[in-house]
């Protein structure tokens, strides 16, 4: 699961097989649009403080011609 907000930002946030998992229920889909609220909010001295305590990871993407 990706919390994505258009060009802006991008964050893998949660991944599951799905033959561990068949789908997400009603409390979990709550609780992960909170978790992307939150997220996406973070501005970038926050993310940059969360890489350096090695919370997050950051991931660089560059376009290819």
């Amino acid at each position: 699961m990706i919390f994505y907000r258009h060009a802006q930002r991008a964050v893998f946030a949660f991944g599951f097989a799905k033959s561990d998992q068949d789908n997400i229920d009603a409390s979990d889909a709550r609780d992960l649009k909170a978790a992307a609220k939150l997220t996406l909010g973070f501005a970038d001295a926050e993310l940059d403080r969360l890489v350096a305590l090695h919370e997050f990871e950051e991931v660089a993407y560059h376009e290819t011609d």
